[in-house]
């Protein structure tokens, strides 16, 4: 399932979303990174929903509508937390991440997003690593800067040890290789090439 951008012919939105599958444990949330870039001539404000899942697991990092100006782009975040309710589903859900401008809404845009929701005691020593992209460029002899988020999805403590393979030792960079988060935590860390 490759939904990393969508076919934007004369479309008011282009909308791009790495990756398309989360694995969630109940009690645990998912960042959801979704970038929009306005193509047309004029700014717009532009909404971002995620449908086919319950409300209450959503939160939003920021207002129900982005402004990108004309020629921009902005990113929004979603927060995907299932609820430890008694009874909680668990499974795989696909999830729509519907997009439209304000001023055109019948041009709007939905990517499928596929979530994998586990129960809690499944989680136990699961640790998730994700990037805001899966392709980076550089210039040879400049510096390149990843941002990563490590989140833990277990309900107890736990640490990891990050390793670059492919690449020389001496072209990589880390604040800590060791990482301690605790339960249903997740930090973010800059790696640097």
């Amino acid at each position: 399932m490759d939904n990393s951008s969508m076919d934007n012919k004369s479309d008011s939105v282009i909308v791009t979303l790495e990756p398309s599958e989360y694995t969630i444990s109940i009690g645990t949330s998912a960042e959801i990174v979704v970038f929009l870039a306005n193509p047309s001539l004029t700014g717009d404000y532009f909404k971002v929903m995620l449908l086919g899942i319950p409300p209450s697991w959503i939160t939003a990092s920021g207002p129900p509508a982005v402004w990108v100006q004309a020629g921009g782009q902005e990113k929004v975040i979603l927060n995907v937390r299932p609820l430890a309710t008694p009874g909680a589903v668990t499974g795989s859900f696909f999830a729509r991440l519907h997009v439209f401008s304000q001023s055109a809404p019948e041009k709007g845009k939905e990517l499928e997003i596929l979530l994998k929701i586990l129960p809690e005691a499944e989680s136990k020593g699961i640790i998730q690593l994700r990037t805001e992209s899966d392709e980076l460029k550089v210039i040879p002899g400049t510096e390149l800067k990843i941002p990563l988020t490590v989140s833990n999805l277990s309900q107890e403590a736990d640490f990891v040890e990050l390793s670059v393979q492919g690449v020389p030792i001496s072209w990589v960079s880390l604040p800590s290789p060791v990482i301690s988060l605790y339960a249903s935590e997740q930090k973010k860390v800059e790696l640097i090439l």
